[in-house]
């Protein structure tokens, strides 16, 4: 299950030093039940925080592989069975990110070579540009014909979708995948511990000359619930002038069960605006 919450609350534990200063720890807390469970989920965590400072201990894997996502939910996208097969967020810079535990996204970041690697060019080192990874991409679909790619090009590199068949983001085969096909690893990992694929559909702020939201989600202050209110009406009028991915190719052919054919739709409405630049 993807983890997303509806309710959010915070709390604060204060702590006590030997020389008689003093600190305060501030825990968010999560629950999909109550804001009476948030809140306590808060005091559990703003504790557990408090008790790692002062005794210097290290959170677990397991410690943040428990939280919830801390981004505002906008819409669930269900099927005709009234299940969830995505969800539409906000993330800490605002940018709307689309969510499914069903649907394989891989992004694929490509640094801009330098010249080093512009020289080996000349002795048959090919670049590690957008095509030598597209190729890669055709290559790993030749040796495992029963998948099928689409492939999406973004500012930063490329994106792909299996659109045949359906994967939960921790299965043995994706791990495989995202391996061969040299997938983020910091979206490997969290694939893994968010238990969802993700994929941006509106442009990083920055990148259309805008700043990022000064406060982040969940916003119990009504002053910063109207200052980013403020911020998201000039960046969704911004923001429509641009994509986050634009079509390249296909690779296999074979039928889009519908819970895919559903996020794809979703994706390529929003993340695909033709002839608009890439941010």
């Amino acid at each position: 299950m993807m983890r997303f919450a509806k309710y959010w609350q915070k709390d604060t534990v204060t702590l006590h030093g030997r020389n008689g200063e003093s600190a305060s720890v501030t825990g968010w807390g999560a629950s999909n039940e109550s804001h009476t469970e948030a809140r306590r989920h808060a005091t559990e965590r703003a504790e557990l925080l408090a008790n790692i400072l002062q005794h210097k201990h290290t959170l677990t894997e397991y410690e943040y592989a428990d939280d919830y996502i801390r981004e505002e939910q906008l819409v669930e996208i269900k099927n005709r069975d009234d299940e969830v097969v995505a969800i539409l967020s906000r993330n800490s810079y605002g940018a709307v990110i689309l969510n499914t535990d069903r649907v394989v996204f891989g992004d694929i970041d490509i640094h801009k070579p330098g010249a080093m690697a512009r020289l080996l060019r000349y002795i048959g080192i090919p670049l590690k540009d957008k095509q030598y990874y597209l190729k890669k991409i055709e290559s790993y679909h030749n040796t495992h014909p029963s998948l099928v790619f689409l492939v999406y090009e973004t500012c930063a590199g490329l994106r792909f979708i299996i659109s045949n068949r359906e994967m939960a983001p921790d299965a043995p085969e994706v791990k495989t995948i995202f391996k061969a096909l040299k997938v983020d690893p910091l979206y490997r990992r969290l694939c893994h511990t968010q238990s969802s694929f993700r994929a941006r559909l509106s442009p990083k702020p920055w990148r259309i000359g805008m700043d990022r939201p000064q406060s982040r989600f969940p916003r119990l202050e009504p002053e910063q619930q109207h200052d980013f209110d403020l911020w998201l009406h000039t960046y969704q009028i911004t923001a429509s002038n641009y994509a986050s991915a634009h079509f390249m190719a296909a690779f296999g052919e074979a039928g889009i069960p519908n819970n895919i054919q559903l996020v794809l739709d979703i994706h390529n409405k929003y993340a695909c605006q033709q002839g608009a630049p890439l941010a």
